[in-house]
């Protein structure tokens, strides 16, 4: 796997409108190596799927990935295609940041597994190169479990390992339901 992407890389990319994820793919390196060379030389490519993509075509892609590549990958998807305040037609009632957001669907996506502080920060601010402290986690969780009261989900601390997202039993979301 090619550890670091060129500014040459990056400006054929741009050229050909490439996205973060099809140069990662084009020249076999993660999408982590790509955001770090465009905070390097201050190249930035498109987010997101690069042509409007059918649902298959973009099943494919995420199964051609590998598994972290693929969240990130969906995740910017998601967010490219949501507004902040669209959290709150999947969970109705409830207004959260951005950042609360990601945190939380990061960690309903690993319902039951415990996700360490390195790994959430990863997780939300993996295009962000000066992302806050990781104390930054432990206010989200507790805004978080505030915000959640009462829904039947609960974010649980596993002390000096991380945080992990469960429900109570026989519970399912709404927007589980439309699925």
């Amino acid at each position: 796997m090619k550890a670091v992407v060129s500014e040459n890389d990056l400006l054929g990319a741009k050229t050909d409108g490439m996205t973060r994820m099809d140069l990662a793919r084009d020249i076999g390196c993660s999408r982590t190596a790509v955001i770090r060379a465009e905070a390097r030389h201050g190249l930035y490519l498109r987010k997101g799927p690069s042509v409007k993509s059918s649902y298959d075509d973009i099943e494919q892609m995420a199964h051609e990935m590998a598994a972290r590549d693929a969240v990130e990958w969906l995740l910017e998807i998601i967010n490219s295609v949501m507004s902040p305040d669209d959290m709150r037609c999947r969970w109705p009632g409830i207004h959260m940041t951005v950042k609360q957001r990601d945190l939380l669907l990061y960690l309903y996506g690993y319902e039951g597994k415990t996700r360490t502080k390195p790994q959430i920060m990863d997780a939300i601010y993996s295009a962000t190169e000066d992302a806050p402290g990781a104390k930054i986690i432990d206010v989200y969780i507790c805004k978080l479990r505030r915000l959640i009261k009462g829904t039947g989900a609960r974010i649980e601390t596993e002390w000096g390992v991380g945080y992990s997202f469960h429900r109570d039993a026989g519970v399912v979301f709404s927007w589980e339901r439309e699925a």
